[in-house]
């Protein structure tokens, strides 16, 4: 039998390496094929997902506060799926359970976050402050 540290070990150096290679793959990936944001420019204006590939990069990193500067929906949106999965999974396990409208609770809050973000965002950026320095 495998020691319980061995297994340990493992899965933190396997899924480290992951993270590495899947880094590294994304990175030259969105290098190598950047399509420009249309509201951006077009109307001058931060669409809900501007930053969403910096915050991801800063997640993957471990820059948590950076990825929440660059654009907190990501993280959020990323949080939504792992909750809704769960729940999913807990109501296909547990038939009794019904997850579906705390599910669809969640995810009319996130719309709701979305926009309000993006509002707020924009107002910013109307009024003379860039938080994300791409008008700067």
């Amino acid at each position: 039998m495998f020691e319980k540290a061995t297994i340990f070990n493992t899965l933190f150096y396997g899924s480290l390496g992951v993270k590495v290679l899947l880094h590294n793959f994304l990175k030259k990936l969105f290098s190598d094929f950047s399509a420009p944001c249309y509201f951006r420019t077009h109307w001058k204006l931060y669409c809900p997902g501007c930053g969403g590939t910096r915050a991801l990069f800063a997640l993957m990193h471990g820059n948590l506060r950076q990825s929440l500067k660059y654009n907190p929906v990501t993280l959020l949106f990323l949080l939504d799926v792992l909750v809704t999965t769960i729940l999913s999974l807990i109501e296909k396990k547990n038939s009794k359970y019904s997850t579906s409208r705390f599910r669809l609770i969640l995810n009319i809050t996130l719309l709701i976050f979305i926009v309000v973000f993006s509002v707020l965002r924009n107002y910013l950026l109307y009024t003379g402050i860039d938080v994300l320095g791409d008008f700067s």
